[in-house]
């Protein structure tokens, strides 16, 4: 009698044929499932974030801080302290809160220093403080529809096309996070 020592060829396209097949279909749910992951990690990031500024708003009466937004500029747009400047001693020096792991510069703005691949690296914060309330509002509590006031978001969509919806997430005045539209967003004082 013989004995067959190894696979057919056809056995053997056949297997390969349906790995390739398993790995066609699980590749994209895998990156989809990353980029999910990552905006989620983000806003949680962002949701800390909230909760540091709450500790910020507490010792100061409800006075809103003036913050340079891009503090990498030069020359400076303003000399106030930035996001982190002004919350990182409540992180007793972990700032890893401030970095968004989507951060990635794909849209560098004009007059920001080149050479860096992230704005966690460039500005020291994946995330911007919204410059309009620096004009604004001097409390927190002079902002009517909080709900719709963004405090600070990401310099940029990082999680999908921008103006897309889910491409970027935004920490706002009643310190709830959304990934929503960016273009419905206002700040209305009292």
């Amino acid at each position: 009698m013989y004995r067959r020592r190894g696979f057919t060829l056809v056995e053997l396209v056949v297997v390969v044929g349906i790995v390739v097949l398993l790995a066609s279909i699980l590749i994209p749910v895998v990156g989809k499932a990353r980029v999910r992951a990552n905006r989620i990690r983000c806003a949680a990031q962002l949701q800390d974030i909230g909760r540091l500024f709450q500790i910020y708003l507490g010792e100061n009466k409800n006075t809103l801080p003036a913050l340079n937004p891009m503090p990498s500029f030069r020359p400076l747009l303003n000399g106030y302290p930035s996001l982190v400047q002004l919350l990182a001693r409540h992180r007793q020096g972990d700032l890893r809160v401030f970095q968004c792991p989507a951060d990635r510069i794909t849209q560098p703005p004009v007059g920001a220093p080149s050479g860096y691949a992230t704005y966690f690296l460039r500005e020291g914060a994946s995330y911007r403080w919204n410059a309009m309330l620096n004009l604004r509002a001097s409390r927190i509590t002079d902002l009517r529809a909080t709900e719709k006031t963004p405090l600070t978001d990401e310099y940029e969509p990082f999680h999908g096309r921008p103006g897309e919806a889910g491409s970027m997430n935004h920490l706002f005045a009643d310190f709830h996070v959304d990934d929503g539209d960016a273009s419905n967003l206002v700040i209305v004082i009292k």
